[in-house]
């Protein structure tokens, strides 16, 4: 069961980093946060029951270990600007732990209330506003 379970998770996750919109070198650490943030929540949107199964398994147990670590391995390249945010000092003086808890919990929640209000999702201020009130809760 827990290959299977593990199996499942790592397609997920790999289809969901694989769509996040990294843009290039030049762009501010906060347009490289809002771009990452926003296509989190276009996947997690139109991928909502993969989203849900992420959200739900992320912290468990049943997950292998090794399957963790092989993800963030092949994807830390991509996801370099938020460590090196956290080590420069950018975001605020929390844990790395806590501040991804953070990040995640804001963002997650906000995919679900978009999915479940996308007229909301297709204006721009509104977008806009929900990733502003996010890096205000994580900057430093």
């Amino acid at each position: 069961k827990e290959e299977l379970v593990t199996a499942v998770y790592v397609k997920a996750k790999r289809g969901m980093l694989e769509a996040l919109d990294i843009v290039e070198e030049q762009a501010s650490l906060r347009e490289k946060a809002r771009r990452f943030w926003l296509s989190y929540v276009e996947w997690s949107m139109a991928n909502w029951q993969e989203a849900s199964f992420l959200n739900l398994y992320d912290a468990s147990a049943h997950i292998a270990e090794d399957a963790r670590q092989e993800l963030v391995a092949s994807f830390s390249k991509e996801l370099s600007f938020l460590f090196n945010a956290i080590e420069q000092g950018v975001f605020r003086p929390l844990p790395n732990d806590m501040l991804h808890a953070i990040i995640m919990t804001y963002t997650q929640m906000a995919a679900k209330y978009f999915r479940d209000h996308p007229a909301l999702f297709e204006k721009q201020e509104i977008r806009e506003e929900a990733f502003r009130s996010l890096w205000a809760s994580i900057a430093g």
